[in-house]
């Protein structure tokens, strides 16, 4: 734990990947094999006919990028919302996204202008089915139970459920 303390006062939160943004290929393949072992186990808990059509989604601590909301967007997941509290993915080069929406479109071409619509209107701080909040925990559990996570005036966009 104190190793975890001095590194983290030292270099800065970084994030749980043990590899860096510049292993593209390997972050976009663990991107896609979280929400893969997430449906696996949610089609063993729930049934086999379990989908993320029309679902909204809340992922806290999504991590360094923003490579598992572009994938279950690609699931036909109504809203992907991510909640973290030390801003990671702002640092993502843009060539992991732009590679994630060739590997995506490799089995269906037609997702490839949605999930840029939807990153780009994210990163222009237009309402989008992306979206990422930064902020403490106290601020998510305060706003949940509201129904929609307030503007957050530093990043220019919201989350709404």
């Amino acid at each position: 734990m104190a190793m975890a303390k001095g590194k983290s006062f030292m270099y800065g939160y970084t994030t749980p990947k043990p590899y860096s943004h510049s292993e593209i290929e390997r972050s976009i393949q663990y991107d896609i094999n979280v929400v893969e072992q997430w449906i696996y186990y949610l089609k063993e808990y729930q049934s086999d006919n379990f989908s993320l059509e029309n679902k909204n989604i809340l992922e806290i601590g999504p991590g360094s990028d923003l490579g598992t909301g572009l994938y279950l967007l690609s699931k036909d997941c109504l809203r992907y919302n991510a909640f973290d509290v030390n801003d990671l993915a702002s640092q993502t080069p843009a060539d992991l996204y732009k590679s994630l929406m060739h590997v995506i479109a490799a089995n269906d071409p037609q997702k490839e202008s949605y999930l840029r619509s939807q990153l780009d209107s994210y990163r222009n701080g237009q309402e989008s089915r992306l979206n990422y909040y930064v902020g403490s925990i106290s601020d998510l559990a305060e706003h949940i139970g509201k129904g929609a996570l307030p503007v957050c005036k530093k990043l220019k966009f919201s989350i709404a459920f």
